[in-house]
């Protein structure tokens, strides 16, 4: 009886250690929709127009409304997201699995 319990034993570690695996690569690889808002680092107001990117041009990209907001899907949880406007420095930050953001843009000087 035992030296049958030990192939079916191995069996159930391993599954578990195989969806341990695969979880932590979804968490890792999975995307997720970023919404956030682009702000003037003076006054707070909405910076209209703002175009927003995430992992370089040819990633997903947006531009702000009249509210300064934005929505990004397709983001990768760990993803360089960048904003841009005229009149604005751009600024580059990193999310690290957030699903909202604000982004603030100091006016050139």
């Amino acid at each position: 009886m035992g030296r049958q319990l030990v192939p079916l034993l191995l069996f159930i570690l391993l599954g578990l250690g195989a969806a341990a695996g695969w979880a932590a690569y979804g968490r890792l690889f999975a995307t997720l929709t970023l919404a956030g808002q682009v702000v003037d680092a003076e006054d707070g107001r909405p910076v209209r127009g703002a175009s927003v990117y995430a992992g370089g041009p040819e990633g997903p990209s947006a531009t702000a409304g009249a509210d300064g907001a934005f929505h990004l899907e397709g983001v990768g949880r760990q993803s360089a997201i960048t904003a841009r406007a005229p009149g604005y420095l751009p600024i580059t930050t990193t999310i690290e699995g957030i699903e909202q953001i604000q982004v603030v843009l100091p006016p050139r000087s």
